[in-house]
């Protein structure tokens, strides 16, 4: 089996995959908790999973290779089943665009790449915050998915939300010119006119309409260095 050397400079949980049953254990020669100059004498076989930054243990999944690291943010590894090295990486960044006469958004190509999937055809869009749509890889919304069902259904609200997110959630493909078509009922869901804003929010794209998202950002902006504060307590 080919092996691999996994050179960073960030500290990440490292588990590996049985080879029979599928099953995801702490690889006992790092410990649960490994940085990477740690694993630079050490070969990380393909067949490895990883905890990535929301707490569930990732199987490997083929993944776009990031060039430049330094570039990177705060990043993830995952071993690819090739050998070679993938990325996962917070989507960033606001971009501008206008939908078509039959709603088709066109994505830029690096915020698909920060999707970080290989071969990335269909996202799902969603429900938003704040009259927004977000925007997920299939990868991601099966995460979502599996944080929301250990919530659990005991509360109204709870039953209440699911039922009302998924009903209006839709799996869409990607075209040759890596447009969306966004559906009739969440485009007037969040209000979309033709200018809309495509954002890198984390996890998930959003998109917003583009006067509702300058109104937002006039709003919120003043607040930002207190919000900033409240959100970093506890960290």
């Amino acid at each position: 089996m080919q092996t691999i050397s996994v050179q960073a400079v960030a500290s990440f949980h490292l588990f590996r995959g049985a080879n029979r049953d599928g099953m995801v254990r702490p690889l006992s020669a790092l410990g649960t908790r490994a940085t990477f100059e740690n694993l630079e004498s050490r070969n990380c076989r393909p067949g490895n999973a990883l905890r990535s930054p929301d707490g569930y243990s990732q199987p490997v999944e083929q993944r776009k290779p990031l060039a430049n690291l330094q570039s990177a943010g705060k990043i993830w590894p995952v071993v690819g089943t090739s050998g070679g090295k993938w990325w996962e990486m917070a989507l960033t960044g606001t971009y501008e665009r206008s939908l078509d006469d039959k709603r088709r958004l066109a994505f830029p190509k690096k915020l698909l790449d920060e999707f970080a999937v290989e071969n990335l055809s269909s996202l799902y869009i969603a429900p938003g915050t704040e009259k927004s749509l977000a925007i997920y890889s299939p990868q991601g919304f099966d995460r979502l998915a599996r944080k929301i069902a250990r919530k659990g259904t005991n509360l109204a609200d709870t039953r209440n939300y699911t039922r009302l997110f998924y009903a209006r959630a839709e799996k869409v493909d990607l075209d040759a010119q890596s447009r969306v078509r966004i559906p009739d009922r969440l485009a007037e869901l969040a209000g979309l006119g033709r200018d809309v804003v495509l954002l890198g929010v984390n996890d998930r794209a959003e998109v917003w309409d583009a006067t509702r998202w300058r109104e937002f950002q006039d709003a919120q902006n003043p607040g930002f260095d207190e919000m900033a504060t409240r959100a970093f307590e506890g960290l």
